[in-house]
């Protein structure tokens, strides 16, 4: 915002939306802990655990390479992220450096973050969550990486979408395991809102299905509008 036109402006238009972003967690916490500035995590697990999510002033490269390339790293279970960050290396080249930049800064931002404090994966999950908030700052760029390396980015998608779509089905607490899609082959399905009227069958997670194939659909029919433009 603050690279274009008129900065002051947009910057204090986007802090604003930021604030009101952050006001209702802000108003939550004033009414549950009696401070707008106390954590849950203070209250569950003592002050000392919520001043170590708190800072994160001690990133471990060790931990770090853990949240990308474990069994269940980020990058083990969507490999097409590593085409991100060429995305934002080719964006840049193209003339958006800001946006590439903010990008970068973002997604270093929470990975050093996560990997500041013991329990980077968060429990049982599959893989480190608390850097999914970064994900859509790799995601955008992914049009620039197809566009160069169209193959390999569709390669990539086809087995990162595969990976988390079985642990969706499956279940995503008991996705640390990396038995996916062995569960899913055993039909060993996760229930879903279905299973409120009794419905638990592995067909109760086609719509999950139908919709994966929706988007690849539309993801094929947008390419291909694409090459036709001149």
């Amino acid at each position: 915002a603050v690279f274009r036109s008129r900065a002051l402006r947009r910057a204090a238009v986007y802090g604003a939306a930021v604030l009101a972003g952050v006001a209702p967690l802000l108003a939550y916490n004033a009414w549950a802990f009696g401070s707008p500035f106390r954590l849950s995590y203070q209250v569950n697990f003592g002050a000392e655990r919520a001043s170590d999510l708190a800072t994160g002033a001690h990133p471990s490269s060790l931990v770090l390479v853990k949240l990308l390339f474990s069994e269940t790293g980020l990058i083990r279970l969507a490999p097409v992220l590593a085409l991100g960050v060429v995305g934002l290396v080719l964006i840049a080249r193209w003339g958006a450096g800001a946006e590439a930049l903010t990008a970068a800064a973002v997604t270093g931002a929470f990975l050093v973050y996560a990997s500041s404090y013991g329990a980077s994966f968060g429990g049982f999950g599959p893989g480190p969550r608390y850097v999914i908030p970064a994900l859509p700052f790799l995601a955008f760029p992914l049009a620039a990486s197809f566009r160069r390396f169209p193959v390999v980015t569709s390669a990539l998608a086809v087995v990162s979408a595969a990976t988390m779509t079985a642990i969706a089905a499956t279940g995503t607490l008991g996705g640390y395991d990396t038995l996916w899609f062995e569960r899913l082959g055993d039909g060993a399905i996760v229930t879903t809102a279905a299973g409120f009227v009794s419905v638990t069958g592995w067909y109760s997670v086609l719509p999950l299905f139908a919709a994966v194939a929706t988007a690849v659909g539309l993801a094929l029919w947008a390419v291909a509008v694409a090459f036709k433009e001149p």
